[in-house]
């Protein structure tokens, strides 16, 4: 546990008692750590086996600030000092990732056998992570159709999550704004300040892996496809908010169901590029982050309507390696 809750010199033991700006500088960054967008290029947020290493009490973020994006300031600062302990313990628990310097923030209290009761927010960094099983593809001219494989592999990707990045963020403000406007009593979020932070997150995830992004597919002898499950889980539009509203998710309130992948990302955005790419590859090797049935039961996940004439030869849960017949 971090060293920093046993020099602060005041005892906060409530959000409330904390400065405006800081009360709404952590309300709103807790709402932005968009863990969908950090999935669809390969990483998670590491989820501790015990407590929170980085971890800032409210005594160390107590004082007068200007303004949510001052207060935002010191909350990095304090992340990052408390990190330098902390981290070491997220490399233990996650020995083969690889750790980056962004966090996912969240409130957390515990009690302490000579301090007493303390309050403050957690801090989980991102990290690499292997959602899909890759079979062997050693001596082969390899594209990925997303960013999913971009954290775990070298192979040349087409980046199709990182050109929509204003609409993810502005989709994103629009519904924190939405939840705080009708169930935060103090209507604790700045706009701003969220749209800056989802910023900073997403630069951060595309220049790792900007040297093998691409704007568009090129040809390869195998055309990868990393597919999430389930991932048709919104209405129609032309846009992340439009199918976000056209969604039971939505009518019930459920924003934290609110994701922008799987309304890019999904069997339809992927058939369709399939489709326009016919004829830059010969193999196509479907992944899923989950197990699905053959290929004769697989019908909507598995691309079938889209691929055309093909011959399966290999059809295992994790993956499907399939040659087009011309």
């Amino acid at each position: 546990m971090s060293f920093l809750f046993k020099r602060s010199k005041k005892a906060i033991y409530h959000i409330d008692s904390l400065d405006k700006n800081m009360k709404i500088a952590i309300k709103t960054i807790i709402d932005c750590s968009i863990s969908d967008v950090a999935k669809a290029y390969g990483l998670r947020y590491a989820i501790p086996k015990w407590g929170e290493p980085i971890f800032v009490p409210y005594g160390e973020l107590d004082g007068e600030f200007n303004s949510t994006r001052e207060a935002y300031s010191r909350i990095e600062e304090a992340i990052n000092e408390s990190s330098k302990e902390g981290i070491s313990q997220f490399k233990s628990w996650y020995p083969n990732s690889q750790i980056l310097n962004q966090y996912r923030i969240s409130y957390y209290s515990f009690t302490d056998e000579h301090y007493g009761y303390i309050a403050g927010i957690g801090a989980d960094p991102l990290i690499t992570h292997s959602y899909f099983q890759l079979p062997e593809l050693k001596g082969k001219n390899v594209f990925i159709l997303s960013p999913a494989l971009s954290s775990v592999t070298d192979f040349p990707f087409l980046d199709n999550i990182y050109q929509y990045k204003k609409e993810i963020i502005e989709s994103y403000s629009w519904a924190n704004s939405q939840f705080h406007s009708k169930y935060d009593k103090d209507n604790s979020y700045d706009e701003e300040l969220g749209m800056y932070f989802m910023g900073i997150l997403m630069d951060k995830i595309r220049k790792r892996v900007e040297k093998n992004a691409r704007n568009q597919i090129e040809n390869a002898d195998v055309l990868v496809v990393p597919l999430f499950v389930g991932q048709n889980k919104y209405g129609h539009g032309e846009s992340i908010k439009e199918r976000w509203i056209d969604s039971e998710f939505y009518r019930k309130s459920m924003y934290h169901e609110l994701e922008a992948l799987p309304a890019i990302w999904n069997t339809e955005s992927a058939g369709n590029l399939i489709m326009n790419s016919i004829g830059k590859f010969s193999t196509l090797v479907l992944l899923f982050d989950k197990g699905v049935p053959s290929m004769e039961k697989c019908k909507e996940e598995c691309l079938s309507q889209y691929i055309g004439p093909m011959r399966v030869v290999e059809d295992k849960e994790r993956y499907k390696i399939i040659e087009l017949v011309k």
